[in-house]
């Protein structure tokens, strides 16, 4: 019985039904504003414009009556022109560079704002989809994370700061013929190395509140100067111990070439200065002449006999604006930053090595060498002075603000606050315009 009814069955074949082609968009956009343009301007009937310029008439008349802007996309109504969001790119662009870029949430409350007063908020809040479409829409525009900046190094650079200390920088190129002898552009700086640096990440159980770490436990910092060229040579560092006589012990497996001394806090004052550039700056330097050196306007930098030995040896000391060198110093741009790092790298390697022990001057060397040799290379010494706009020339480096790296190492703090290297911006830093002056006296033209 069940193999009959089966036989019976009537199997029904259906055949594929012909595909219809979607009704597409069979004009351009070119074609629909000449229509347009044509009933506008011509003064022709819709039906006339639409059939001349093959465009559908009941489209063209939408777009004549205002019922469909031109150039909208089908479906809901977007929460921005294309107009309001070009404002708004440019709104968060000019922001970020006065140093108050905004974040995500600035961003989406700004637009509820605006678009709740436009009334065509769709559901509570602008949802985190429009975001991610509206970053798409403006490649230009990035969510990132921002470097801690003082306030009064935001106000320093300005376009007219930088305009002054690049045309002054041009007059001492042209005078001395420095854009033809790098190897004679210099840079010399000053950062504080901790004994203690910040410990970095490390494996541990899930959900535990302390994570231990072992380190020396001494707040103290061990000050390094360091001085390079435009053509990438660098002079060994300087390290000066907060102590008042120069154990030799600390002088053990050392950087080939370094030099020690000694002050009561371990920062540079006018004596070490002078010191350092009479004793090791000029030994090591190149033997033409005249030599240019780019500081910063800390006081001990301009001791008068400093001043009268850069004279009487042709060193042109040129002295970087105030509240810059987080942009204008070569080596903050390009040195001290991984230098920090390889530091902090190497600090981590000798507490796994040597478990019982902890960093301190009698072992800071034997870090602090590999750290140096790892951080120390031509390729940044020559990237740091490349963009910082002195070598090559280039005032556009600095001007447009666009500063993208590996970020230079914050080496001052707020003005009056004690810095890493000891200096007090608040009471040390001279004058950009009064320390030009200064030097143009005593050494620049000094004819």
């Amino acid at each position: 019985r069940r193999l009959k009814s089966q036989s019976n069955v009537h199997q029904v074949q259906v055949h594929p039904q012909p595909h219809r082609d979607a009704k597409r968009k069979k004009w351009t956009d070119e074609q629909m504003k000449a229509a347009m343009k044509s009933v506008i301007d011509d003064s022709l009937s819709a039906n006339r414009a639409a059939d001349l310029h093959g465009v559908p008439r009941s489209t063209l008349k939408d777009r004549l009556s205002g019922r469909v802007i031109h150039g909208t996309k089908p479906g809901p109504k977007p929460y921005l022109t294309v107009d309001e969001e070009a404002e708004l790119s440019q709104h968060l662009l000019q922001a970020s560079a006065m140093g108050l870029g905004k974040t995500r949430r600035d961003v989406k409350c700004l637009v509820e704002v605006c678009v709740r007063k436009k009334g065509t908020l769709r559901g509570s809040a602008v949802s985190n989809g429009w975001w991610d479409k509206f970053l798409k829409r403006n490649p230009m525009l990035s969510l990132r994370s921002g470097d801690s900046t003082a306030g009064i190094r935001m106000d320093a650079m300005n376009v007219e700061n930088m305009k002054e200390y690049f045309d002054l920088l041009r007059e001492v190129y042209d005078e001395y013929e420095f854009n033809s002898h790098p190897e004679c552009i210099y840079n010399m700086d000053e950062t504080g190395v901790p004994l203690q640096p910040r410990p970095p990440k490390v494996i541990a159980k899930r959900g535990q509140k302390k994570i231990r770490y072992r380190t020396s436990g001494q707040k103290a910092q061990i000050t390094v100067i360091g001085c390079g060229s435009a053509t990438g040579q660098i002079i060994p560092p300087f390290i000066i111990y907060a102590a008042k006589q120069l154990n030799p012990l600390w002088i053990r497996n050392e950087v080939g070439g370094s030099r020690y001394a000694v002050s009561d806090k371990g920062w540079v004052d006018q004596e070490l200065f002078y010191l350092w550039l009479k004793e090791h700056f000029l030994e090591n330097a190149v033997s033409r002449r005249p030599l240019l050196l780019l500081l910063d306007g800390h006081s001990s930098h301009f001791e008068p006999q400093s001043i009268q030995f850069a004279k009487e040896n042709e060193i042109v000391i040129f002295c970087l604006p105030p509240h810059t060198t987080h942009e204008c110093q070569p080596l903050d741009v390009g040195l001290f930053g991984p230098l920090k790092r390889h530091w902090q790298q190497e600090c981590h390697k000798f507490y796994q090595k040597h478990p019982s022990l902890v960093i301190s001057k009698l072992n800071f060397n034997l870090v602090f060498r590999q750290a140096w040799l790892n951080a120390v290379s031509p390729a940044n010494i020559c990237g740091g002075f490349k963009k910082a706009g002195v070598y090559p020339y280039n005032r556009s480096a600095v001007l447009t603000l666009e500063s993208g790296c590996d970020n230079s190492s914050e080496e001052h703090e707020q003005n009056g606050a004690v810095s890493e290297d000891g200096h007090s911006e608040g009471e040390a830093i001279v004058s950009f315009s009064v320390a030009f002056i200064y030097f143009h006296t005593l050494i620049f033209f000094n004819r």
